[in-house]
């Protein structure tokens, strides 16, 4: 069962223990685009290749609740980077995707965890609805998994609502409403199937909402980005203070273990975690 927030939820689950203590909100019309013509809209759209974003992340729920600053690269297709700072300004957390492998870096223990299959690690947190190139569309408020089928789509408050469906993960749905004015996406789910109509979603395991977006020299961003755990009870804020084009692609995509550091497999990790959620629960 999908249970984090790709990466960023990864991240939080591996730094929770030691974090502590552009406008004004604009109202979306109702959509009047065609849902089919809207849908191809934001699957034409062409992304720019390489952006960097720094933001203040905020992280809430049981027995934890703190902000810190970070900042990410990303790289199309599937090339990300997420450096997490202290409230002091120092290194907290490295976290690294090359597309292949997944490796992270924890200053507080001092372990790098390793993943050497990336889609291993997100099969993990996700159940496989999401891969590493959805997860950067995902943080640019654009629409995921262009290789699913569009199950519905129609005109909604404030936009078009989209179900997508993967036919390597029958049992869960993806539920977006699209902004066709700004090319983005303003409310994301990701829900198990609970009936015959693709409309029919039981209670989501991922929500995503974009309160609100920036302008910048590529057009529309996220400004803001909030995520909600439900099976964890977290809540994680994202505010991004700038989105920048990258001219130059950075060599910032793989982690290596520094010398004398603690290894731990990062699934077996992941497994872990959910099995100490589970135990608690019980």
């Amino acid at each position: 069962m999908p249970r984090l927030l790709p990466v960023l939820a990864v991240a939080v689950a591996l730094i929770a223990p030691g974090l502590s203590g552009c406008g004004g909100k604009k109202r979306v019309q109702t959509a009047q685009a065609d849902p089919e013509a809207a849908v191809r809209a934001f699957r034409d759209a062409t992304p720019p290749r390489t952006l960097r974003g720094r933001f203040k992340l905020r992280l809430s729920g049981p027995e934890v609740d703190g902000a810190t600053q970070a900042g990410l690269v990303l790289d199309r297709p599937n090339r990300l980077r997420l450096d997490v700072q202290t409230p002091l300004g120092t290194p907290l957390l490295l976290m690294a995707t090359d597309g292949q492998a997944l490796n992270a870096w924890v200053q507080r223990n001092a372990t790098f965890y390793q993943g050497d299959d990336a889609l291993a690690v997100l099969a993990e947190v996700t159940g496989g609805v999401v891969g590493v190139a959805d997860l950067l569309d995902i943080l640019t408020g654009r629409l995921p998994a262009d290789e699913a089928t569009v199950l519905d789509a129609r005109a909604v408050d404030g936009g078009i609502q989209v179900i997508l469906g993967k036919e390597s993960v029958p049992d869960y749905r993806i539920r977006a409403v699209l902004d066709p004015a700004i090319l983005l996406v303003r409310e994301l789910d990701v829900a198990p199937a609970a009936g015959r109509k693709p409309t029919d979603l039981g209670p989501p395991v991922l929500t995503v909402r974009y309160p609100d977006a920036m302008k910048t020299e590529v057009g529309p961003l996220p400004e803001e980005l909030v995520a909600t755990l439900p099976t964890l009870g977290w809540t994680l804020e994202l505010e991004f203070h700038t989105w920048d084009v990258l001219g130059v692609v950075p060599d910032v995509f793989t982690l290596e273990p520094v010398d004398g550091a603690q290894q731990a497999d990062l699934v077996e990790s992941l497994q872990g975690l959910a099995r100490d959620r589970a135990g608690g629960a019980d």
